[in-house]
């Protein structure tokens, strides 16, 4: 729960930034700008899209308790701080700047806190190693391949594309990093066991041409909400 508290308070830091949201996020702006739904439903609303998406692609070994959890809680939080307007619209682009890094470190810190209960990652990685599984794509490149398309629909929407969305998928990444040498890994129980899609034994996201009869080997499921 903590974790998605502080995930869901860097979401909203970001976004309130002038400089751009994270590559999702930019597609839930979009959308709940043409839709007048609440930034935190559309999370939730998208999140359960994303879920039904991977279970229908075979994923089913990707969703866990923590995967359901991320789904609704990043967007109710984000709605509550909304509500009792915990985070105000930075006056001023030094301020816009102190967001944007406040709401990176956040996002990451939040992610890390919660992957380390070992109960799963979010929605979004799910489909991410679906994807990888089901293409020649490795998981970083379907992870950049589903961001950029989702971030570009967004911005055709009116989303807010800009520097800041750079930024957070470029910085991301080494602070989750710097946070789980700092914490530690935790359960870390997120290991999984990516299936092959012809139902042998299989190899990780990323790994192509091996043999079915290969020992199945150890996945790390990694980004956080979003």
């Amino acid at each position: 729960m903590a974790g998605m508290a502080v995930l869901s308070a860097g979401i909203l830091l970001v976004v309130k930034s002038p400089w751009g949201a994270a590559a999702w996020d930019v597609f839930h702006l979009g959308v709940s700008g043409r839709t007048g739904l609440s930034l935190g439903a559309v999370i939730i609303l998208v999140s359960v899209a994303v879920v039904l998406i991977t279970l229908a692609l075979g994923g089913a070994w990707a969703v866990r308790l923590g995967t359901l959890l991320n789904t609704f809680l990043a967007g109710a939080f984000v709605d509550v701080y909304e509500l009792l307007h915990l985070f105000r619209e930075p006056a001023g682009w030094l301020w816009g700047a102190g967001y944007l890094l406040a709401g990176i470190l956040a996002m990451s810190f939040g992610m890390v806190l919660y992957l380390r209960t070992g109960l799963g990652a979010g929605a979004r990685d799910g489909l991410m190693l679906v994807v990888s599984q089901r293409t020649r794509l490795t998981a970083g490149q379907a992870k950049v391949v589903i961001e950029v398309s989702v971030a570009m629909v967004g911005w055709l929407l009116g989303g807010p594309l800009g520097v800041g969305s750079v930024a957070v998928a470029v910085a991301a990444g080494p602070c989750s990093d710097l946070f789980f040498r700092l914490l530690g890994p935790g359960a870390l129980g997120d290991r999984v066991r990516i299936p092959h899609p012809a139902g042998g034994s299989g190899a990780p996201a990323g790994t192509r041409g091996v043999p079915a009869s290969q020992p199945q080997q150890e996945v790390l499921m990694p980004e956080g909400k979003e």
